[in-house]
């Protein structure tokens, strides 16, 4: 269980000594490494990665990873592992092995350079069209991997005639700024299990395979996210955004997020059984083999205790992290690249706000999350973090139990993996104004369909040759995708009344409404476990009201409280007072920022502000101070 500031315990030993968080984290690995070991579970790269280092079942090993047993996955956003295994001295591994994890490497990288790679190009940490695909988490990908490719690689000739030894210094380098970057400023793809997931990979990779300080770059970032997660998790929880609501591959989000970066935290964090929907997960049980997992066992990277230490806390208090920007922090930049509304790039719909705020709001307690991602400013601007602004979860023990918000019918937003939720794409745009206080929340999706009419740039943009690029002259507005709030089915059956849907699971209480117009239940495919309801109005603004049973008394009595509570709107602002007694005003984005008692909130000079975790914008330092515990996050020179 996580609670009551208990200590970590070896679950190999039979005896109540509790010993130190460092021994305990070893302890853990070393029975993980054991169970994978005695299951020969040499499946999967990750689990081959183990074996290999223990120097157990190499020839099983060399048949998985001669493709003998399986296909491994070619995607630049997968091979971390890979590299980590050629990057092993004596290993065993066979030439036969190596040479086809080398040609699965160099699809994505090897000797032939893109023409935008070249070590006369000064590194940009916020210059996203350094990669093919630019975003955050693949300019994150790239960096990682061609560091890693220079590493395991050191005599390959490229194809200017540099050799990737003479590489190596560059993307060293290159990796150190982008992790000062992030913590510096904030992340832009943030509170994603998809993109979390990446860069935790890719920071494993690169701690695995270097030292110096670029190992404690890599350390800082490792660092970071493991506080990220801790921050806004309770009890099998992810609070915040999401990439999908649903997937037809793996049902819901939170159920792929489980087997990625929360168990990695919390089976060798903590004795802790956590309930999936595809049954329950316990220490004494698992055998683990995601790429995580597994170069966190066969590494001897340890978190800070005092990040780890956040999950059992157990006050009701609000996070705020702001989130960096898409292109250069306000003041730095001038004289490169720094695209404008019109970008030329891939993610033509991912534009920064350059006047607007943006934070991670997170307000939790024991039993529940209330997570978004705020933004308010410019009406002029598109807003777009490839993820979903806002989610309430409920820490029930079912890692499904989730109410959040979107845009777009199943048929008008199905992207080509499965997923069912908005994100501005191609034909699809959006702008958003998002605003929480506590366990109040506003959210309102300007979400319509678009046609483009640009140029795409086959021979790609000055500033990165060889990148296809487009340049949007306009993009007219074909139809308007209506707002929608989802309830999943594992929450159980809801009230209706006087305008509100009210929900109850495991003491957590949470009512919610569209404001100006009425909603409707809209029919889902099968494969949606729960309900989405649809609002009349498209841009209509969702209302949000949480609480607990300790503060609202029983279920009856906080419906009677929520509908006895002042709510007033116009054509063009809200006014709402919480069951806490705060008054907020909700404008349009056009006409004012959101007022909570008559002033609007400052986030100008925070990184991140929490109870436990403190940091200052530009400092690129974070202290965190948890029972007793201290760490600080951050590269050295920052220290």
């Amino acid at each position: 269980m996580i609670g009551g500031g208990e200590r970590l315990r070896e679950t190999a030993q039979t005896d109540e000594v509790v010993m130190n968080f460092t021994s305990q984290f070893q302890s853990r690995k070393s029975v993980a490494t054991r169970r994978i070991i005695e299951a020969n579970a040499h499946s999967s790269p990750g689990a081959c990665y183990v074996l290999l280092k223990q120097g157990q079942h190499i020839e099983d090993v060399n048949e998985c990873l001669a493709g003998r047993k399986g296909k491994i996955s070619s995607r630049s956003l997968d091979i971390q592992i890979l590299y980590q295994i050629l990057g092993l001295p004596g290993s065993g591994l066979s030439d036969e092995a190596r040479t086809h994890l080398t040609e699965i490497c160099d699809q994505s990288y090897g000797r032939e350079l893109p023409p935008y790679v070249d070590l006369d190009r000064e590194f940009d940490p916020w210059d996203y069209l350094l990669c093919y695909c630019p975003t955050e988490n693949h300019f994150f990908n790239d960096t990682a991997n061609r560091l890693a490719e220079a590493v395991v690689f050191p005599e390959r000739v490229y194809s200017d005639g540099r050799t990737a030894a003479q590489y190596r210094p560059y993307w060293e380098d290159a990796f150190r700024q982008l992790v000062d970057a992030r913590i510096t400023h904030g992340m832009r793809e943030w509170r994603s299990p998809i993109y979390c997931h990446v860069i935790a990979d890719d920071c494993l990779m690169v701690y695995n395979l270097t030292d110096g300080p670029t190992r404690d770059a890599a350390k800082a970032m490792l660092d970071y996210l493991w506080l990220t997660m801790t921050m806004t998790m309770r009890k099998g929880m992810w609070t915040g955004a999401h990439s999908r609501v649903y997937n037809k591959k793996g049902g819901c989000t939170l159920t792929n997020f489980a087997s990625q970066c929360y168990l990695w935290t919390a089976r060798f964090a903590l004795d802790l059984e956590i309930d999936t929907p595809g049954g329950s997960i316990r220490n004494d049980d698992w055998i683990p083999t995601d790429s995580i997992s597994c170069g966190i066992i066969a590494g001897d990277y340890i978190p800070p205790e005092a990040v780890i230490r956040l999950m059992d806390r157990q006050d009701r208090y609000a996070n705020i992290e702001t989130i960096g920007p898409k292109y250069h922090p306000s003041g730095m930049g001038e004289g490169v690249f720094n695209p404008g509304s019109y970008n030329p790039c891939l993610c033509t719909r991912d534009r920064d706000i350059t006047d607007g705020k943006r934070a991670v709001y997170t307000w939790l307690s024991p039993r529940y999350g209330l997570g978004s991602v705020q933004e308010w400013g410019d009406y002029g601007h598109h807003w777009h973090m490839h993820c979903s602004p806002w989610s309430l979860m409920i820490a029930s023990g079912e890692s499904t139990d989730i109410v959040t918000s979107f845009t777009g019918s199943e048929e008008e937003m199905a992207h080509t993996d499965g997923g069912y939720m908005m994100w501005g794409q191609w034909k699809a745009d959006w702008d958003g104004t998002v605003f929480q206080h506590r366990s109040t929340l506003f959210c309102q999706l300007r979400g319509h369909q678009i046609d483009i009419d640009g140029e795409w740039l086959k021979e790609g943009y000055p500033e990165a040759p060889g990148v296809d690029a487009a340049i949007l002259r306009k993009a007219d507005r074909i139809a308007d995708l209506h707002t929608r709030f989802y309830i999943a089915e594992s929450i159980g059956e809801c009230v209706q009344r006087e305008g509100w849907i009210f929900g109850v699971k495991a003491g957590v209480y949470f009512a919610i409404r569209t404001v100006r117009g009425a909603f409707l239940n809209e029919q889902q495919s099968d494969w949606i476990p729960g309900k989405v309801f649809v609002a009349d109005i498209w841009d209509d603004v969702v209302l949000m009201q949480v609480a607990e049973l300790e503060e609202a008394g029983d279920f009856q009595d906080f419906q009677d409280a929520v509908i006895s509570t002042r709510l007033s709107f116009d054509d063009r602002s809200i006014r709402y007072v919480t069951l806490e007694g705060d008054e907020i005003a909700f404008y349009w984005k056009e006409d004012g920022s959101p007022t909570v008692n008559g002033s609007v909130p400052d986030y100008s000079r925070l990184r991140i502000q929490d109870p436990c975790v403190k940091s200052q914008q530009g400092s690129g330092k974070i202290t965190v101070k948890c029972a007793g515990d201290e760490a600080a996050i951050g590269l050295p020179q920052n220290q």
